[in-house]
């Protein structure tokens, strides 16, 4: 995905809301007893890096009441069936300490109880990747890489 527009990108909000309307037409939930059940608004959240963003995904899903959007600070303790997480790093090309951050990243990956989906830019590594060449001993930078090395490999 090309995010030209920085973090503010109405791209993704597009993209965000986009994933919970295909979730919604044709993803299931399966409840204790093994029965499938079609997935409700309010089996599902996104997780955005911006409360800007959120706003935006929110306006793009004003007719989906019961989808849960907002930021990882936002989301502490809750979870759903199904979470859209935008990456915090998507539309950067610096990798300020905002988007950096490990416990932010480790909320929005760990909402879910059965289903993610992240989006992620392309250039979201090669930004990694320099901030870690001019910060080699910056364990959080290292860990942010291999976390987002492994989330491609899975895409």
């Amino acid at each position: 995905m090309a995010i030209m527009a920085g973090p503010g990108d109405p791209v993704l909000a597009e993209t965000a809301a986009e994933r919970i309307r295909e979730l919604m037409d044709g993803g299931f939930v399966v409840d204790a007893d093994g029965q499938h059940a079609p997935v409700h608004a309010d089996d599902l959240a996104v997780i955005s890096p911006h409360v800007e963003q959120a706003s935006a995904i929110a306006a793009r899903l004003a007719d989906v009441p019961g989808v849960l959007i907002g930021t990882a600070n936002h989301m502490h303790g809750l979870e759903r069936e199904a979470v859209v997480v935008i990456h915090p790093l998507v539309g950067y090309r610096e990798a300020p300490a905002c988007a950096t951050g490990l416990g932010r990243l480790c909320v929005a990956l760990s909402r879910h109880r059965a289903y993610a989906t992240v989006i992620v830019d392309a250039d979201a590594d090669l930004v990694l990747a320099h901030a870690q060449r001019e910060a080699p001993r910056d364990a959080r930078l290292a860990t942010q890489r291999h976390v987002l090395a492994a989330l491609l490999a899975l895409g």
